[in-house]
């Protein structure tokens, strides 16, 4: 059983229940505005609702729903029920953390790029470190992430080791390509951890492996640069290397939603074989 609720929650429950589980669209506006009288109060109960599960909704229609209801109060409440949740999310075990941020995923209110970039550079649990550069994807096409994409640009040209390390650690950890080059340029930075820094964004970015050397990356980029980062996936299936293909397997879950079976052991014909059906997927895609 998902919900779990705490017994001081328990005042509310009827009406939750009745919110979530109403189809007419009319009557749950109703109950919807009856509910807008307990404000950010009642967030630590919509949380009991969302079950403590790194993949969310996931293919499960009816938790979904669930999940695009409790955002329409959160919506309803605004920015108080967004404060609310990043209190919570300062003080509260691993499980509340991860259904707070489950919901703010759904959300998605513009305010909490920072806070949720943030909260991934201290985040030591893998598994909550994996819900936040989920829920900042998401954000991609948005203003917030325009701004986000120029001020993490900005702070690669910094003189500053703690901002180099960190901008490179946002561009790894969120997949984003768009400074891939600038990156690359950082192969030649004077301090050696800095140097490491880049190396390991540059492998999570692409995929490859060509060292420390900045004109086999160049190289690469320049033959390869144009390729959406899903090819790049793709690509990376029958690499050399068995520790890039290891990559592979979790990195076609976050592009693809699925890694078609992949097992980077396997023979280069099996690999093939799912690597046609990646291959289907973009063109159908397309």
């Amino acid at each position: 059983k998902d919900v779990v609720l705490d017994e001081s929650l328990q005042a509310h429950k009827m009406e939750l229940d009745e919110y979530l589980a109403c189809n007419d669209p009319a009557e749950r506006k109703k109950l919807l505005e009856g509910m807008a009288r307990y404000g950010a109060s009642l967030i630590p109960s919509l949380l009991s609702y969302i079950p403590v599960s790194e993949q969310g909704a996931g293919g499960n229609p009816a938790l979904k729903q669930r999940l695009q209801r409790l955002v329409e109060f959160c919506e309803m409440i605004g920015d108080p029920a967004l404060y609310r949740m990043l209190q919570l999310l300062e003080k509260s075990g691993d499980a509340q953390r991860m259904q707070i941020l489950i919901l703010l995923g759904y959300w998605r209110p513009p305010r909490a790029i920072a806070p949720l970039l943030q909260r991934l550079f201290t985040e030591t649990n893998t598994s909550i470190q994996r819900i936040i550069c989920n829920n900042l994807r998401r954000y991609r096409g948005q203003d917030g992430f325009s701004k986000l994409l120029q001020f993490l640009r900005e702070n690669l040209k910094s003189n500053h080791p703690h901002r180099l390390q960190k901008a490179l650690f946002y561009f790894g950890h969120l997949r984003i390509t768009e400074a891939t080059t600038d990156v690359i340029e950082l192969l030649k930075h004077p301090q050696p951890i800095i140097q490491e820094y880049a190396l390991e964004t540059l492998r999570l970015l692409t995929l490859q492996n060509f060292n420390g050397e900045p004109k086999a990356w160049l190289s690469w980029w320049t033959r390869e640069g144009k390729k959406s980062r899903k090819q790049w996936v793709i690509d990376a299936m029958n690499h050399p290397q068995i520790v890039v293909r290891q990559r592979v397997k979790s990195e076609l879950q976050l592009e693809f939603g699925d890694d078609f079976g992949y097992e980077p052991t396997a023979t280069p014909q099996e690999r093939d074989t799912v690597r046609n059906l990646a291959a289907l997927w973009i063109n159908q895609e397309s």
